[in-house]
């Protein structure tokens, strides 16, 4: 018998691609599957698209819920959810016909904690990139590889294109942290991740993101939202390079990343109302690490350089000595 599969999608402000998305979920070839659709309070019509879906397929159920973000929106698919694995699709996106289906063969065939598959990036003009990761079973610190193989590019941080046990997120009380609204997804499973001891990779590109003018990715939140983020994820990356092992030369892709969400703070602290106030935030920013890592040549110069003309940082890196 075919093991259930939750498929969790927190719908907001996505009607313009929702029927696309759940038209591809329910003609799986995996057809043991539940479907969630999340919405999330959404002003548009996502709620209404989300009930006539649930009155066409008995697979589909709908949770409405007030506007909470989509971290909230996952947690409640997870409260949610029956299935015995778990795999998220945001609602702007899509999966070919063999997405499921793969995902549950790979992670059966080798008894791994987690199966992850390639993802296709349409970008704004309609430009296609493919991602495509290794065939590879990973156990214990072989998992290292996740972090450091070049084609798990643009796929190892996001919870999408991969395939979870449901027991694992509940044994280990996994959630996305609602207050943290950037690499919130790639939290959530870098900590799937340290209770993982075997994880199998697929070159199968079945999930298809679009990058369109709605994405928030670039959006700036509170510095003290900003800071929690940071903190976080370098105590996730930190147990991650114990775990499996990381050398310094390993942990490229983990500090690029603390790297930009200090950049993140800093455009934060900028947007402070007066000096004193931008003065103590920066004086709040892990330097320490700033000063290592840039040293060490694995930051991103443009990045580097847009700081570096910003007159508040000049001059804090002048008195605290970071020059």
């Amino acid at each position: 018998m075919s093991r259930l599969v939750s498929i969790i999608v927190p719908c907001y402000k996505s009607e313009k691609y929702l029927n696309r998305c759940i038209t591809s979920l329910v003609t799986q070839q995996y057809s043991a599957i539940e479907v969630i659709l999340v919405d999330d309070g959404s002003p548009d019509r996502c709620g209404e698209i989300c009930e006539a879906w649930a009155l066409k397929d008995s697979r589909i159920r709908v949770v409405h819920q007030n506007n909470s973000g989509a971290s909230v929106s996952r947690n409640k698919g997870i409260e949610t959810a029956c299935g015995e694995y778990i795999c998220f699709v945001d609602s702007d996106d899509w999966v070919d016909s063999d997405y499921v289906s793969a995902l549950v063969d790979a992670i059966e065939m080798t008894k791994s904690d987690m199966a992850i598959s390639g993802r296709m990036m349409l970008r704004i003009g309609g430009k296609e990139e493919r991602y495509v990761p290794k065939n590879l079973y990973l156990k214990d610190e072989q998992i290292k590889e996740l972090f450091i193989d070049p084609s798990f590019d643009y796929v190892r941080g996001g919870p999408c294109g991969k395939l979870y046990k449901s027991e694992v997120i509940r044994k280990c009380k996994l959630a996305f942290i609602p207050d943290i609204h950037y690499l919130e997804d790639a939290i959530f499973v870098m900590n799937y991740l340290l209770k993982c001891r075997s994880i199998v990779s697929i070159p199968n590109v079945s999930y298809n993101y679009e990058l369109h003018e709605g994405s928030l990715v670039f959006t700036v939140h509170s510095f003290e939202t900003e800071s929690m983020g940071y903190w976080r994820f370098k105590e996730l990356a930190d147990l991650c390079a114990e775990k499996f092992r990381l050398q310094t030369q390993d942990r490229a892709w983990l500090n690029d990343n603390m790297l930009f969400m200090i950049h993140r703070q800093i455009s934060a602290a900028e947007k402070q109302k007066n000096i004193a106030e931008q003065a103590r935030s920066l004086n709040q920013i892990d330097w320490n690490f700033f000063k290592t890592a840039t040293k060490s040549g694995s930051f991103k110069q443009m990045i580097y350089i847009k700081t570096l003309v910003n007159p508040i940082f000049r001059f804090l890196r002048i008195v605290m000595g970071l020059i």
